[in-house]
């Protein structure tokens, strides 16, 4: 099978896992902090990837630089994380990701400039064509959202600065460590920062059981379960294929959270979000082909 077609099932799985957890997290929000949502979220997706990591036995040709250069990124990738979370108290999921999509811009530069990756002007206008297509899919004019929220908004972009710089070295982290022990550090670097900062704001506590519901509980143990999927399919793309080419496919990931919105939400499409979703879907089929020619 062509690497292309791996990264785009890759993120087919990537996006069906943080679909699903994204809709979750207003849930436990309900009762609990950001930062302790994260951390009860993290003891579940550390221990998934730790089992995974052992039963994949990936190559250990790395240096002590390489796990630091990785924890840093995992640090700079948890207030991503964090602001993300932060900012579905205020917002809606279609605001923030609309603002989440202004990180593909950079990443495409990156690609250039950093992985020296060769982009020709197929590329670039097959990049531009799936950025349009993911503006248009996430975009929804019957609703009004109140873009005066401006602590939601200030929080989504912090998120996307912070995710947009940590995601930017994924690649290469996935490269030095391997995909499942890089999945692995990152969330249990982001569950030690998230433990800490608890410390720092003295809401550290291992009995949560007076302040959290058992459904609470059930909604984050899923959370973790997704996210950690989520993290190990995404980390496999990041090998397959070059860095600006998957920017191109990825944006057929955005038509997931519209199928979820569909079927279990019985939502209904603009006539934007259906232009969108034809202009992924052709952005992906000539991707394809001109990687054959």
């Amino acid at each position: 099978m062509k690497p292309e077609l791996w990264a785009s099932m890759y993120l087919f799985v990537t996006s069906i896992s943080f679909a699903l957890s994204d809709s979750l997290w207003k849930i436990p929000l309900r009762e609990i902090s950001s930062a302790k949502g994260i951390f009860i979220r993290n003891i579940g997706t550390t221990t998934f990837l730790g089992l995974l990591a052992l039963l994949a036995q990936e190559e250990n040709n790395f240096t002590a630089e390489d796990v630091f250069f990785c924890v840093f990124i995992s640090f700079v990738s948890y207030w991503g994380l964090y602001f993300y979370v932060q900012s579905q108290k205020f917002l809606s999921l279609t605001i923030t990701h609309r603002i989440l999509k202004i990180s593909a811009i950079f990443h495409f530069l990156w690609s250039i400039f950093y992985y020296r990756e060769a982009v020709d002007c197929q590329k670039t206008i097959l990049f531009l064509i799936s950025l349009v297509a993911s503006l248009l899919i996430i975009c929804n004019p019957q609703k009004k959202d109140k873009l005066s929220q401006r602590k939601g908004v200030f929080y989504a972009i912090l998120a996307s600065i912070f995710w947009g710089v940590s995601y930017a070295f994924f690649k290469d982290a996935s490269t030095r460590l391997g995909e499942a022990r890089f999945a692995f550090i990152l969330e249990l670097t982001i569950l030690c920062t998230s433990a800490l900062l608890l410390v720092f704001n003295k809401d550290f506590s291992l009995n949560f059981q007076n302040k959290v519901s058992f459904k609470t509980y059930r909604i984050l143990f899923l959370i973790a379960l997704l996210g950690a999927l989520g993290v190990f399919c995404s980390n496999l793309s990041y090998t397959a294929v070059p860095f600006s080419s998957l920017l191109i496919i990825s944006s057929i990931s955005d038509i997931i959270p519209i199928g979820i919105g569909l079927i279990f939400y019985k939502e209904r499409l603009h006539i934007l979000q259906y232009l969108g979703v034809a202009l992924s879907l052709l952005s992906n089929w000539l991707f394809l082909f001109y990687t054959e020619s």
